[in-house]
């Protein structure tokens, strides 16, 4: 009778740890299952923001293509405006050497110059910086850090 209680009870036992084993089973499924469907999510939302994604940085890249274009014809205008200063330190110095008459005639024609050349120069910097659509650019950056934002909440969520 003895070993009839002791295996029952053997048996109770051994009855309730299978039952915690199939819940706990069970679980990491649970747990496997929503892990495969948050990745799935996660890889669903990376595909649609994509293709908004790539457009916004073109955009981004074709405005700045456009800031380069003008930063090199700046760079130009300051070479100009670099020589015409040389020339004219020279002109300066030779003073002593020429007549005051001719000096000023040739020292007016070149501030002339310059000032054509800086003007005309400072105008095609000008168009240039009006075809850059800053509102465009700035709703572009806008509109890249609207699609960014939510996938980088929700990645930061899942790396903890």
């Amino acid at each position: 009778m003895e070993t009839s209680v002791k295996s029952e009870e053997l048996l109770a036992s051994m009855e309730k740890h299978l039952r915690r084993q199939s819940r706990l089973a069970a679980a990491h499924l649970l747990t496997a299952v929503i892990a495969l469907v948050l990745a799935a999510a996660a890889l669903i939302t990376v595909m649609r923001l994509a293709p908004q994604i790539e457009a916004l940085a073109n955009e981004v890249s074709a405005v700045a293509g456009q800031i380069s274009t003008v930063a090199e014809d700046v760079q130009v205008l300051s070479t100009d405006a670099d020589k015409t200063v040389e020339e004219l330190d020279t002109l300066i110095a030779s003073i002593n050497d020429k007549d005051l008459t001719g000096l000023v005639s040739t020292v007016a024609t070149d501030v002339d110059r310059l000032a054509l050349t800086t003007e005309d120069g400072v105008k095609d910097i000008m168009k240039k910086l009006d075809t850059i659509d800053f509102d465009k650019l700035n709703k572009a950056i806008q509109d890249l850090a609207s699609v960014v934002e939510p996938l980088a909440n929700f990645v930061q969520r899942f790396s903890r």
